[in-house]
């Protein structure tokens, strides 16, 4: 499907958040905790949590990593919902979310988060910051591969500049930034294991 309209753009926007929510409650509701309890455990109101589970909330990748580590389950998964097994991810048919502030759009290059090893392709531009959010809840071994523009990655205490085809493979829990340095849209994908994102 090719999106061509601002129209399309927010009915695209809007099935993703009822998806988000979806996923949420059911997370939440399956770990038999009530709206007021994720609300503590993630510093977030009530009415927020309540607003996201019905998709009409636009959380920051920070919130949505809060949320995910609270319900004890990767983010990734409550971005995407559910997928039919099949081993091949046609390039238009990635389940893909974009995430605010900025325009960080994040595609799943696996079928599922079902096994040992997750891929995903990440844009993002300049004015996104850092697209590192806070520590996972598991211990991760990631591999980064730029594929277009440049990055600053700062691990294990060491800033590292990659450019074009340049790569990177550090433990999660050393990886504290990675941000756009050049002009325009840049991408990478990102190879993890566990799934934990």
């Amino acid at each position: 499907m090719v999106i061509e309209t601002a129209e399309e753009l927010d009915d695209v926007a809007q099935a993703e958040n009822v998806t988000l929510g979806e996923q949420i409650r059911a997370r939440r509701i399956e770990l038999n905790l009530g709206v007021r309890e994720l609300a503590r455990m993630t510093g977030l109101s009530a009415t927020f949590v309540s607003k996201l589970e019905h998709g009409k909330a636009n959380p920051t990748l920070d919130t949505l990593r809060n949320i995910a580590n609270a319900l004890n389950t990767p983010l990734f998964r409550l971005l995407v919902g559910t997928v039919e097994p099949n081993p091949v991810v046609r390039r238009r048919h990635r389940r893909r979310t974009t995430m605010s502030p900025g325009h960080i759009s994040i595609e799943l290059l696996v079928p599922d988060l079902q096994h040992k090893m997750v891929l995903f392709q990440v844009r993002a531009t300049a004015a996104d910051g850092n697209l590192v959010g806070p520590p996972l809840m598991v211990p991760t071994e990631e591999c980064v591969t730029v594929l277009k523009g440049s990055f600053q990655v700062r691990a294990y205490g060491q800033v590292y500049q990659l450019n074009t085809g340049d790569s990177i493979y550090v433990d999660g829990r050393s990886l504290e930034a990675i941000r756009v340095t050049s002009e325009g849209e840049a991408s990478f994908i990102s190879a993890m294991t566990p799934p934990a994102f």
